[in-house]
């Protein structure tokens, strides 16, 4: 039987579609594009993420730091893109799920009990809960560049964007 991160590793997140500018700007490549690149290109392009899923990774965190979820309808307003499993920063994808775990209702020990079905459906929700906190991350990204439109051009400013954020919910 599937585990819950073998199940949420096949799912699809979906981010809100009026973020897709502000993706679309501080990402290099779009949602499916796997053309190579250097960093120096990626620099000069004044990109700080090399995938749209770098992006919602690092507005997954600035929403869990911030404690800030906002929920969404993911069928009519969200955008698919890549399922979990491409992401290519495993750790940081265990690290993301053993998070939202965390901060979830999901009680750990009633895991060893669900049946395929019920493993599906407790994915899902995991899934859902990061997509709310990205977005929170995302409407506080985009508040923070319309206050600073510079703000990612620094080298370091997406790293000082994060290390700035006091944490309301895990001490990461």
């Amino acid at each position: 039987m599937p585990t819950l991160a073998e199940r949420f590793g096949k799912k699809e997140p979906r981010y809100p579609n009026r973020f897709r500018d502000l993706m679309e700007r501080i990402s290099r490549k779009r949602a499916f594009d796997t053309s190579a690149g250097t960093e120096e290109e990626k620099y000069a392009q004044g990109k700080v993420f090399s995938n749209f899923y770098e992006c919602f990774i690092y507005a997954t965190i600035i929403g869990l730091r911030k404690g800030y979820r906002v929920p969404f309808d993911r069928a009519s307003e969200g955008t698919k893109f890549l399922i979990v499993d491409s992401w290519t920063h495993r750790d940081l994808v265990n690290y993301l799920l053993m998070s939202l775990l965390a901060v979830s209702d999901i009680e750990l020990i009633d895991l060893e009990e669900l049946d395929e079905e019920q493993t599906d459906e407790k994915a899902l929700e995991l899934v859902k809960l990061m997509e709310e906190y990205a977005h929170g991350g995302l409407e506080y990204i985009q508040s923070r560049l319309e206050d600073e439109p510079h703000l990612f051009e620094d080298p370091y400013g997406a790293v000082g964007l994060l290390k700035g954020i006091a944490s309301t919910i895990i001490n990461f």
